[in-house]
């Protein structure tokens, strides 16, 4: 198992390095660190946040690794995640959406994690929850999830794609979508409960709220916020990634003056609102 781990590993050079790096300090690095997950939903800017966080030198920050379980144990994921590590690691976290693991979202993973009194909780939501629905259905409709600042584009499989980000922004035919009145009022709900009902889980944890929004507007204040969270100094943030849509909802969404209308003086009605 170990020797096919290695193959896989010299395959790859980011993996190589991420394998070396772990077996070197599994038995010798130290635990006394801070252990953090950034809780949130699909398309709220966590993969750009993440890779803020971990291009500060203390932060050892990773992804969605427990998007699904495919037949391990959560047990075994949570103790490589938070495994000994490097003299200069202060603080060891990783994202997790409300419904993960996809595969088997009843295995334990949540209660372990609300067991674990000391874990600081860093919950990422967007004020503006149509502007995430927006992004999920483009992502379903392009396929395309990320970009860097190389103009490199990745689909959901990870693969690059064929297509510049400045071509990408050009075609806005490529990305309008529509939504309904009911698809929204029930996505709106739903997201709406979910946030309300992880804060409730972890209201006994160190929490912090943080507003992809005020990370857009003011990101330096924002990650300070978060470094004094974990009790770290504070760092100049940095990451590859960038806006897929930057365009506003009236321009990404094909129906989107007949739905101001039909939610006009709802509750919802300022989802609508631009600037």
């Amino acid at each position: 198992m170990e020797i096919a781990k290695l193959k896989k590993a010299i395959q790859q050079p980011d993996v190589a390095a991420d394998y070396l790096w772990h077996r070197a300090f599994s038995l010798f690095g130290h635990d006394h660190y801070k252990r953090f997950i950034v809780l949130g939903r699909p398309r709220i800017g966590s993969t750009w946040l993440i890779s803020l966080l971990d291009s500060h030198p203390n932060i050892y920050a990773r992804g969605e690794i427990f998007l699904r379980l495919n037949g391990r144990d959560y047990r075994d994921i949570l103790n490589k995640a938070f495994c000994k590590q490097p003299p200069n690691v202060k603080a060891v976290g990783f994202k997790i959406f409300y419904l993960q693991p996809y595969d088997d979202k009843n295995c334990g993973i949540w209660p372990e994690l609300i067991e674990m009194q000391q874990l600081h909780v860093i919950h990422l939501k967007r004020r503006n929850i149509l502007q995430t629905l927006l992004s999920k259905k483009i992502s379903q409709q392009t396929k395309i999830s990320k970009a860097t600042k190389g103009n490199q584009l990745k689909d959901i499989q990870k693969r690059k794609v064929e297509l510049s980000y400045e071509d990408y922004l050009q075609d806005i035919r490529g990305r309008k979508v529509e939504f309904t009145y009911e698809e929204l009022v029930t996505e709106f709900k739903t997201l709406t409960s979910l946030e309300a009902e992880f804060d409730n889980k972890f209201r006994s944890h160190p929490i912090l709220t943080i507003y992809y929004e005020d990370l857009v507007s003011r990101l330096n204040p924002e990650i300070e916020k978060i470094t004094n969270f974990l009790g770290l100094p504070f760092y100049n943030p940095k990451s590859e990634y960038i806006k897929l849509n930057p365009e506003n909802l009236s321009t990404l969404i094909a129906n989107y003056e007949s739905l101001k209308r039909e939610f006009s003086g709802t509750e919802w009605s300022h989802f609508f609102e631009e600037e």
